[in-house]
């Protein structure tokens, strides 16, 4: 594979994973009543 491929895909997957915490910790505050709609 070529470098330009290599750090594509880490930025794909940073960005998946930083996306599914952002998820996750909102879905946490929400259940113990915290902040949100």
């Amino acid at each position: 594979m070529s470098r330009t491929r290599v750090m594509r895909w880490v930025m794909v997957l940073l960005v998946l994973v930083f996306a599914t915490v952002l998820v996750w910790e909102m879905i946490a505050a929400r259940q113990a009543g915290g902040f949100g709609p």
